[in-house]
C-alpha cells in the first residue's frame, strides 16, 4: 500500500500536508504529542481528525442555546464512540483514561489530549509499567486500587459471553466464573487481593493467567 501511494504522489510529505488541513493544532502541540505518546506526526494528525469527526457527531452542540465549540465530549458522549459503545467495559475505559501527570486518572470531559493518552495507552508503544497499571485498572472494577476475587468474577461476567438458555444453565455459568476466579487467585498464592503497588511480577503472572 505504501509504493502505491508513493506512485500515486501520496508520500509522506503531502500527507502530511493534507491532514494539516483544517487541523487546529500547531507545530509545538504535536511535538509535545509525540514526546508523551510516542506516535509519529502522521499518526497524531490522522488521530486529530478521528477525534475531531467524533465531536461533529456525537457531541450535543446546543447547550442552553450556546454552541459548544470545544473539541471535547461529556462522558456519555464519549462512551457512543462506536468501538466503545459495544464493549462491556466502556465504563471501564472511561474511568481508566490516565491523567496529564501520570499519577491518577482523567476527570470531567474528554478532550483531545485525554484520547490521545487513551489512544497511547491502549494501541500505543507506551511503557510495560504503564500498561500494566492501565491493565490492573480494568479489572480493578470498583476502582477501589486492588483487585479482589470479587472484581475478577465482575470482570470475566462482562466479558465472557455464554449462551445460557435455562436458569440451570445460568446457574451452572456463575458457578464456573467463580471457579475461574477462584482458581487464579490459588495458582498466584493469594487468598485476598492484589495491588499494583510494588508487585510487578505477580501483577503480570495475574494477567497471564486471566488470557
Amino acid at each position: 500500500m505504501g509504493n502505491v501511494l508513493q506512485i500515486l504522489g501520496f508520500n509522506d510529505d503531502a500527507i502530511i500536508a493534507k491532514l494539516h488541513v483544517d487541523c487546529a493544532l500547531n507545530e509545538s502541540q504535536i511535538e509535545t504529542f509525540k514526546m508523551e505518546t510516542a506516535f509519529d506526526e502522521i499518526t497524531i494528525l490522522k488521530y486529530y481528525h478521528v477525534w475531531k469527526n467524533y465531536c461533529e457527531c456525537l457531541a450535543d452542540l446546543e447547550n442552553k442555546g450556546i454552541i459548544r465549540g470545544e473539541l471535547e465530549l461529556t462522558g456519555e458522549e464519549f462512551l457512543n464512540i462506536p468501538c466503545f459503545a459495544i464493549s462491556p467495559l466502556k465504563k471501564q475505559f472511561l474511568r481508566c483514561i490516565p491523567s496529564k501527570n501520570g499519577s491518577g486518572n482523567h476527570t470531567g470531559n474528554v478532550d483531545f489530549p485525554a484520547f490521545m493518552r487513551l489512544m497511547a495507552i491502549t494501541n500505543g508503544d507506551a511503557r510495560v509499567a504503564d500498561k500494566l497499571k492501565f491493565a490492573f485498572q480494568m479489572y480493578d472494577m470498583d476502582g477501589d486500587g486492588k483487585v479482589e476475587i470479587e472484581d475478577l468474577i465482575l470482570y470475566l461476567t462482562a466479558v465472557t459471553d455464554f449462551d445460557e438458555d435455562t436458569k440451570q444453565q445460568q446457574e451452572e455459568y456463575k458457578e464456573f466464573i467463580i471457579r475461574a476466579a477462584k482458581t487464579t487467585f490459588e495458582e498466584l498464592g493469594r487468598d485476598d487481593f492484589l495491588r499494583i503497588e510494588g508487585k510487578v511480577s505477580l501483577v503480570s503472572k495475574f494477567f497471564f493467567s486471566c488470557v
